[in-house]
């Protein structure tokens, strides 16, 4: 009864963080002295009462996430200066009694930013979004007055006074069919003129021919090639935001309505969406998080919604952002953290095609799936980890391009992929697409409940790599930070073989479970009769430090002869533990593989003259840094 108690914990606590609403928009006003002509906006002489904007804070705090933005809107949200305050001052007494950190966002065509707005701002937590497309002829193109007239010289000025002050910006350009021939040099001119920060937008709602396309991301090759990709300067190599078409954002309108933001956006050249994507009344909505919608209910009410002619303007900006997406992905491969893994990053960043190109040098022969969202333990050789989900809407978009390449194995890896609100739609559809084959690397805990694993085994799963790090509780459960988590993972093992599916068990050897390792594998391998690896920690950012986790290859040696399950050491260490140098490649999970070779493994110079050089993984140069390279004996004259 206790595990299952634990499991009904987790559930909902996977699900609410799919479904939290960080952030919410004020439409402060329609009214607007710029009249861009790719502005989707109806120009209205509205504005949002206060009482309004009280009810909307009321709503931003009902979520449960602990940080929230509030985000001024229109119009041109600075012809309501007064309002705006009002707003900071008292969202920020409701958030104190909440007790949630509250930040805010104000967008702004820059016409009515001056010194004494911008002292008001550096007392408060608020950035800011300045709409500028780049130098003066691009900028005329589509933002000009009610007259034709031009105010770049003014707004131009008032950007340098926010680039001169300490408070958060980032410059929004919105690229055209028409201006993405310049937008190299745009992008050049906002660098040189001090911007640290800039997000690249495209029009929405007109028609862009393929040409069109290509130029645009020709423009980003060019200007990434001349000044580098930089992802703090192009904040798109990191959001998540794409296709900008199904923005998931909420919106208050002046009238207390609330609606998914398109509505309000995109209403000019979509008229028909303020039906189907009104949410309610800001004084009725009980809690903001169950406004919530993915990616995916967003493209199917939309396209609902759409003409014949207006379908095949979003389906073109849906392909558009897509295609962005996949090309800033791509360009961010280079920039690896520390704590990623170099292989993983290339796995995680494309598409299948490229995947088993990768992989089939590797002789791995599953393509891999990564979800991101996050784990509910906290082991010692990790960090906690919270993140918010993939969307199902891309990840179906990936799953279908198998049709074209029918590979039949899959595994799904991420920091928990059974965490996902809709992992058993996601095992469905990827059956759907051609995948016979379908692993799922986990911690485990939630395949205990009887049920919920057998749906995922009907849906399509067909195996599990599950992590086990003692034969015991008091060895394991210390471990991974969650108390009641090996008994979870041991019913999770039961069910699983119950059922008739292929489980593999994986541990790492540290310090704290040395002494224990040849129970375990003993457990693993005679109890539970499931295939077995041994792997060792690898360098990151961890709850405890890599010296104080990581065992000497001597203590190995000493603590480990006679075990069988040694993988990913250096080979002159496993001969002095197992007979085998080498594992039986069916013993390890294709998840496992990925996760060895994808390590930054070093070889000193003294492994040049071991007769297992090629095939050896090498070790860490943190391990060396620690233990140095005594313990290392190349082969020389045996070469078995």
């Amino acid at each position: 009864m206790k595990n299952k108690k634990n499991i009904k914990k987790q559930i909902p606590r996977a699900v609410s963080f799919a479904g939290y609403v960080r952030s919410l928009m004020i439409m402060c006003t329609y009214a607007c002295q710029l009249k861009c002509s790719y502005c989707e906006v109806k120009h209205l002489s509205l504005s949002m009462p206060k009482e309004v904007l009280h009810k909307a804070i009321d709503l931003l705090l009902s979520t449960k996430s602990q940080e929230v933005l509030l985000r001024f809107w229109g119009g041109e949200p600075l012809l309501r200066w007064d309002f705006i305050k009002e707003g900071i001052k008292t969202a920020k007494e409701k958030a104190v009694k909440k007790r949630k950190t509250i930040r805010f966002m104000i967008t702004t065509n820059g016409l009515l930013l001056d010194k004494e707005k911008i002292d008001y701002l550096k007392r408060h937590p608020v950035e800011v979004m300045f709409s500028l497309d780049g130098d003066e002829k691009t900028n005329q193109t589509h933002r000009f007055t009610d007259s034709g007239s031009g105010t770049y010289q003014k707004t131009l000025n008032n950007l340098k006074l926010l680039i001169g002050s300490s408070i958060p910006y980032f410059i929004n350009i919105v690229v055209s069919p028409v201006t993405t021939l310049n937008l190299c040099k745009n992008l050049e001119f906002l660098k040189e003129l001090g911007s640290k920060r800039v997000q690249l937008c495209y029009q929405n709602g007109n028609f862009w021919p393929e040409a069109k396309k290509n130029k645009l991301i020709n423009e980003l090759k060019k200007f990434i090639i001349k000044k580098g990709g930089d992802s703090n300067f192009l904040m798109n190599y990191t959001n998540d935001c794409e296709p900008t078409m199904l923005s998931q954002e909420i919106l208050v309108d002046t009238d207390g309505k609330v609606y998914s933001d398109a509505a309000v956006f995109m209403e000019k050249k979509f008229p028909r969406l303020r039906g189907p994507y009104f949410r309610g009344r800001v004084n009725e909505i009980k809690a903001i998080d169950s406004l919530f919608r993915s990616r995916r209910d967003l493209y199917h009410i939309y396209k609902e919604a759409c003409s014949k002619t207006e379908s095949k303007i979003f389906l073109n900006n849906i392909d558009l952002g897509l295609k962005l997406d996949s090309f800033f992905n791509s360009a961010h491969k280079q920039s690896i953290a520390s704590n990623e893994h170099p292989l993983l990053v290339t796995i995680m960043k494309s598409d299948f095609h490229e995947q088993k190109k990768v992989l089939s040098q590797l002789k791995i022969k599953s393509l891999f799936l990564y979800l991101n969202g996050p784990c509910f333990n906290n082991c010692i050789f990790c960090m906690h980890k919270e993140s918010p989900f993939s969307d199902l809407f891309k990840i179906e978009l990936k799953l279908k391009e198998n049709l074209k390449i029918k590979e039949k194995e899959l595994c799904i890896i991420g920091n928990d992929p059974l965490n996902h609100p809709e992992i058993e739609e996601l095992v469905d559809l990827s059956r759907q697409y051609g995948f016979k084959e379908i692993q799922i690397m986990t911690s485990g805990e939630r395949l205990s409940d009887s049920l919920f694993c057998k749906r995922l085994i009907l849906k399509g799963a067909t195996s599990f790599s599950l992590p086990l790090f003692g034969d015991k509780k008091e060895i394991h459960d210390p471990i991974v930070g969650t108390k009641g988590s090996f008994s979870q993972v041991i019913r999770a093992i039961q069910n699983i073989l119950k059922l008739k599916k292929k489980v593999y068990i994986h541990t790492n050897l540290i310090k704290q479970n040395l002494k224990n390792m040849k129970a375990l594998e003993g457990f693993v391998r005679n109890g539970l009769r499931v295939p077995f690896v041994i792997l060792p920690i690898r360098p990151k950012t961890t709850n405890i430090s890599f010296s104080n986790l990581m065992p000497a290859y001597r203590e190995i040696i000493k603590q480990l002869k006679g075990v069988h399950s040694l993988l990913g050491f250096p080979l002159c260490i496993v001969k002095q533990v197992q007979k085998e140098l080498f594992r039986n490649p069916g013993d390890i999970s294709d998840s496992m593989k990925l996760y060895v070779l994808g390590q930054r493994f070093f070889k000193p110079a003294l492994c040049r003259k071991c007769f297992h050089f090629n095939q050896c993984t090498g070790t860490f140069r943190e391990y060396l840094n620690y233990f140095g390279i005594e313990e290392l004996t190349p082969f020389i004259a045996d070469k078995t």
